[in-house]
């Protein structure tokens, strides 16, 4: 079987290579390989060849974090394992499966072969891409740049967690489909899953608030001093105890000499082997539901490539209750936010937003009522702050469901009785009011936390209070400008958006990505350079006459009425646009 199975992945691969390197006869594909081997070079290979054969002065090796550090990086890579371990208990809810294409269900599952040889089969074929990412994993995380070690134990390391984490993945669905057999419902499951992690915490937290000093203006002097206190609050039983079995898997990887790193190796390559001993004593039936694995995976590859990008995506079509009563007569786009929520599904609603607005005020309530430290206030409230700051630049990259929609629904759209505007705000409003909702909440949830700190605290509480409802203003246009600039890409280059959504890999469709990345931060750049101007000369000039509240009010305002004259040009553009667009000759086949 293993001779077959090289075979298999050897002709594979090569026939994949050479369709690549036969349509970079294509000058989208010959750019996008162009841009993705400039990126890899540049910011990888690079230094690896500099350091190679330029010797220390290329090391970097004043970036260096101290040794002293790996025990409490090794605590935070614990947690984080532990909370991927966490979502594969409970967001899952399908019966236990293999991933095998139709073509190896036809071929091996009627064929002489154990239950035990199929299961090395689906083990060793995941090692291929296991030593894909852990090559990708080493050259993204160059360990020497800011730890001890080298490349080799790096790579190794990356090498435990990832087959650690298959094999438990694996060894996850068994049990999750024994406990099935036994009448557990998945519902009950997660219940119980959730609620031991939840008396888990709520100890852990209640054992380090008597047993752990809060943070003093050292321990949040600087990034050494926060990662040793958060560390070390992180090895405080019992959740020291929680993540011990999870440190001994990511050790090897923060191991900062040899001898570390094979002392450390040890114990990983046992946790992993009893991870390998639980998936194959398992006795579990998996060939029923990897056949309709395998059948549904051949189904939404076939309308993938048809274009039939809601068939590929959804398994099944269940019928959903509307967010709200749409009247016979009204606004256009008011149908168009009426059908997308439908499409989007029961938890995107009102009441979800209420239910989680509910709870951050009551965690502020809690800090209050028990005199939270100023300093782990801030603290908590720098995740959410740090997570909003990102999602307003990645989330419009990421949500581009609808500009995949109207690609494939050109053809009805340009049938409705509308105007281009009409069909381009429609289509923009939903994601529009659920992306500000996201930011909205996150800003709730950081902003009393910002505030409350430092010298000054009602000062600082009430420009924070007023910030905060400035950037509330600016949101909603700010994010309608960013998510329209994928639906330009997409009027004024379809076929580069299709390849660019596609599920296809490649170095080349990478480094497409990367060119409409570039192209996107350069006009966000462009279109928020008024509002930035024109916002804080005017907060300036009343910074100086009226004091810092006046100002935040006035730019607030200024910039989101600039930003807002622009998306509201930005989509009557849009319209024109799509109005011109001939269908028959711009759209690809």
């Amino acid at each position: 079987m293993i001779n077959a199975f090289l075979y298999l992945q050897f002709t594979a691969l090569k026939n994949r290579l050479v369709q690549r390197v036969k349509r970079l006869k294509q000058p989208k594909y010959l750019f996008g390989a162009i841009v993705g081997t400039g990126y890899f070079y540049f910011f990888f290979f690079r230094k690896i060849i500099a350091g190679a054969f330029g010797g220390a002065r290329a090391g970097g090796a004043g970036t260096a974090i101290p040794s002293e550090l790996a025990p409490y990086l090794t605590s935070f890579g614990a947690l984080l394992l532990l909370v991927i371990v966490v979502l594969a208990w409970v967001i899952p809810s399908g019966r236990a499966a293999l991933q095998f294409t139709e073509a190896e269900v036809a071929f091996l599952f009627p064929a002489p072969i154990t239950r035990q040889r199929l299961i090395h089969f689906k083990l060793l074929r995941s090692q291929l891409a296991i030593l894909v990412s852990t090559f990708l994993l080493t050259l993204v995380f160059r360990r020497a740049s800011y730890l001890g070690g080298n490349p080799l134990t790096h790579a190794a390391g990356w090498w435990v967690i990832l087959s650690t984490l298959s094999l438990h993945f694996t060894a996850a669905s068994f049990a999750r489909e024994q406990l099935l057999s036994l009448g557990i419902h998945p519902n009950r499951r997660r219940a119980l899953a959730l609620g031991a992690l939840t008396a888990v915490v709520l100890g852990s937290a209640w054992w380090i608030r008597r047993h752990v000093a809060p943070p003093s203006d050292a321990d949040i002097s600087g990034a050494t001093t926060l990662i040793h206190y958060a560390g070390s609050v992180l090895q405080q039983p019992p959740l020291g105890w929680m993540l011990a079995p999870f440190a001994l898997i990511v050790r090897p990887y923060f191991s900062s000499d040899l001898s570390g790193f094979l002392s450390a190796l040890g114990p990983a390559l046992v946790v992993m082997g009893v991870h390998y001993w639980w998936v194959m004593r398992a006795d579990v039936s998996f060939e029923e539901a990897s056949i309709d694995q395998a059948r549904k995976l051949a189904e939404r590859t076939a309308a993938a490539r048809s274009g039939d990008w809601r068939a590929a995506r959804n398994q099944s079509i269940k019928p959903r209750g509307a967010a709200f009563p749409l009247a016979a007569h009204g606004v256009v786009i008011v149908a168009f936010l009426w059908k997308n929520l439908i499409a989007l599904g029961p938890f995107f609603r009102v009441r979800t937003a209420l239910i989680c607005v509910g709870l951050i005020l009551c965690f502020h309530l809690w800090a209050g009522v028990t005199h939270l430290d100023p300093k782990v206030y801030m603290i908590i409230s720098l995740f959410p702050f740090g997570f909003g700051c990102w999602l307003i630049l990645a989330g419009p990259m990421f949500m581009r469901r609808d500009v995949r929609l109207l690609v494939t629904h050109f053809d009805l759209l340009k049938g409705y009785p509308l105007r281009g505007w009409q069909v381009i705000l429609g289509s923009l409003l939903s994601p529009i009011i659920l992306l500000a909702a996201v930011e909205w909440l996150l800003l709730l949830l950081s902003a009393p936390g910002l505030g409350a700190s430092g010298q000054g605290a009602a000062l600082a509480a009430g420009v924070f209070g007023v910030g905060s409802l400035g950037i509330a203003l600016i949101l909603p246009p700010l994010v309608g400008l960013m998510l329209s600039i994928p639906f330009a890409a997409t009027l004024y280059f379809p076929a580069w958006i299709e390849n660019s959504s596609s599920r296809g890999g490649g170095i080349e469709v990478m480094g497409q990505r990367l060119i409409f990345l570039a192209g996107y931060v350069v006009v966000l750049l462009v279109a928020l350079l008024p509002a930035v101007i024109c916002g804080g000369l005017i907060g300036y000039i009343l910074y100086m006459l009226a004091g810092p509240i006046s100002a935040i009010v006035a730019a607030a305002l200024v910039g989101s009425v600039i930003i807002g004259a622009e998306f509201a040009a930005l989509i009557w553009w849009l319209g024109e646009r799509f109005e011109q667009f001939d269908l028959s000759h711009e759209m690809p086949r």
